[in-house]
């Protein structure tokens, strides 16, 4: 429990706010068990202070409002409190309602434009193996791997952050390792968070309709580290983000697929890297000396994956003979260069890629496999970033042996100018075939192939909806794939 005065101190000292118990406090009315404060902002497509009345009849015991355009609501019983900038206090409110939980626990921050879901889930599974309850936070959901709730977004809103984190304190967790997106970095969702370490995978094209310039989006990424102690901050050297980062914080470890020579910091790095059916193994060297760690992923890139993973928990004081002897622990994370196979056929893999980098870095992992063909199947999001189609097309056929473009989450976009500018960027002697129904494309690219061949299906990973127009459709891709190797 929390008293209201305190939580609103320093926030509506304007208004005489009683004192009062608060259980804790929520942005949605229908969450309302009895006893929260609810938060009523003014949203872009909703405004929910319309929705006042409604929470207090379900148990609401205070209110805090928006107040910048002088809206007054009608009484109702119990605190209704203005407050100027609501969204940029709501991080401080959750903090001091729930106690601040992640001074509780180590809050490992993982940032960069691809990689941190594998990476976060890999964490969390090491850290549980060698007998630290971890919790996970990001894309794929919230919760202790494997029982994850669905996550709206890959960085929490305040009131929803500070409450899981402190569900998890209470349900044991020792450590969460959490994704840090540039939206929760840029619009302050973790500025009230306590981070313990944090890691920088990579930083390529993405999200320029929110960020508008990538110098922007490189320093909104930058903000994570800020907030951790400069010894613990864990940065990827093979990248030119990443080098940049390691000028501003020289103390930090520093992780590379490649040696280094003259580097005059701590740093691990992998002496060798081989690929092969059961997934790849990495010769690791460096500061903390030599191992040899086997993982069931597929594709080159997963390699640096693996360590930044491995650099959060050796920062983090786990001892490097115990990480490899462990290793084997680790396991494909959902969504992410997952592969399906049936003796004899075709294999397909499911993967996020989403972005030109991370669609490139999955194509050219699978050819380090040995493959016969790679075939790709991938589309674009509507209501995005429309610059990187082009690219992403372009990317597709240079680096597949066929490729068939399809539909995304076409969103309130027409789905047809959508493929038209991924085709913009199609190289001439390409082949290649546009399919906008998903399902189709996926089961032609299958048709098309032949044993030894792998199909890439890439974009939507983990996810099991479509978005058409506003509307939530179900669809996934890993349900498509299972359908087609079962006949």
């Amino acid at each position: 429990m929390a008293d209201l005065k305190e939580i609103l101190k320093g926030i509506a000292d304007d208004f005489p706010v009683p004192s009062r118990e608060i259980s804790g406090a929520v942005s949605d009315n229908r969450k309302i068990a009895g006893g929260e404060l609810f938060a009523a902002f003014r949203g872009l497509h909703f405004d929910a202070r319309t929705l006042i009345p409604d929470a207090v009849k379900r148990g609401a015991a205070a209110v805090v409002y928006e107040a910048d355009d002088g809206f007054v609501p009608e009484p109702a019983g119990v605190p209704l409190i203005p407050v100027r900038n609501l969204d940029s206090c709501e991080a401080d409110i959750a903090s001091r309602v729930y106690g601040k939980p992640s001074g509780d626990l180590s809050l490992i921050g993982i940032t960069g434009t691809n990689g941190k879901s594998t990476i976060t889930h890999l964490i969390a599974a090491w850290s549980q193996a060698l007998g630290s309850k971890t919790g996970v936070m990001g894309t794929l959901g919230t919760g202790f791997y494997p029982d994850l709730k669905p996550s709206p977004n890959t960085t929490l809103r305040p009131l929803d952050l500070e409450r899981t984190l402190r569900e998890m304190v209470s349900a044991g967790a020792r450590a969460v390792a959490m994704e840090v997106s540039s939206h929760g970095l840029a619009q302050g969702r973790v500025r009230e968070l306590s981070f313990s370490a944090g890691g920088f995978t990579n930083l390529s094209r993405d999200h320029l309709d929110f960020h508008k310039t990538m110098e922007n989006y490189r320093e909104a990424k930058f903000e994570l580290f800020k907030m951790l102690p400069e010894e613990m901050a864990v940065i990827n050297a093979g990248d030119e983000t990443g080098r940049e980062f390691l000028r501003r914080l020289p103390g930090a470890l520093a992780f590379s697929r490649d040696a280094l020579p003259g580097f005059s910091g701590r740093l691990v790095f992998a002496e060798d890297v081989s690929c092969h059916a059961g997934g790849i193994t990495v010769w690791v060297n460096g500061s903390y000396g030599r191992a040899e760690l086997t993982v069931p992923l597929l594709g080159l890139f997963n390699a640096e994956n693996l360590l930044c993973a491995l650099g959060i928990m050796l920062v983090r004081g786990f001892s490097l003979a115990d990480l490899e002897r462990t290793a084997g622990c680790l396991r494909p994370v959902t969504g992410r260069m997952e592969c399906f196979r049936k003796e004899g056929k075709p294999v397909i893999i499911v993967d996020y890629a989403h972005t030109p980098d991370g669609l490139e870095k999955a194509i050219q992992g699978l050819r380090a496999h040995g493959f016969n063909r790679i075939i790709t199947v991938c589309g674009c999001g509507g209501d995005r970033d429309q610059g990187k189609r082009p690219i992403m097309g372009k990317i597709a056929c240079l680096n597949s042996d066929k490729v068939f473009f399809t539909d995304d989450n076409p969103r309130t976009e027409d789905h047809l100018e959508i493929l038209k500018m991924m085709t913009a960027g199609v190289p001439e002697n390409a082949v290649c075939r546009i399919i906008p129904d998903r399902e189709s494309a996926i089961r032609e690219a299958y048709a098309a192939a032949e044993p030894g061949d792998a199909v890439l299906v890439a974009g939507k990973g983990h996810e099991d909806y479509q978005i058409i127009g506003t509307v939530k459709h179900h669809y996934s891709d890993r349900e498509t794939a299972v359908k087609i190797l079962e006949g």
